[in-house]
């Protein structure tokens, strides 16, 4: 059976092992993949490309929304009218009016 001074030297011994297995992997990580990362960078290039499909994506979808048979025009045909008449309801116009006031 080991005694706690042994066991403690082991913990020790295994800490150090893995922290050097650590720091050589986050040195190799900065000089050399950081190294390629800055001089070979896709940032712009992937970027670019993002736009591209973004205003690819955006014209697509206009064109469908503004379609006169598209739902979503469906929907603003058929909500418009009740929305108006909502407005136009006297009841409604004085209780807009009644909380104008009272601001």
């Amino acid at each position: 059976m080991a005694s706690p001074k042994q066991h403690s030297t082991y913990d020790i011994y295994n800490f150090l092992e893995k922290e050097v297995q650590r720091l050589e992997k986050v040195d190799n990580f900065i000089s050399v993949r950081m190294a390629n990362l800055i001089k070979y960078s896709q940032t712009a290039a992937i970027l670019q490309d993002q736009q591209k499909l973004r205003q690819e994506r955006e014209a697509v979808v206009m064109k469908q929304c503004l379609n006169s048979g598209a739902p979503l025009q469906q929907n603003f045909k058929n909500l418009w009218p009740k929305v108006m008449s909502a407005l136009n309801h006297p009841g409604l116009l004085n209780e807009a009016t009644a909380a104008k006031k009272k601001n």
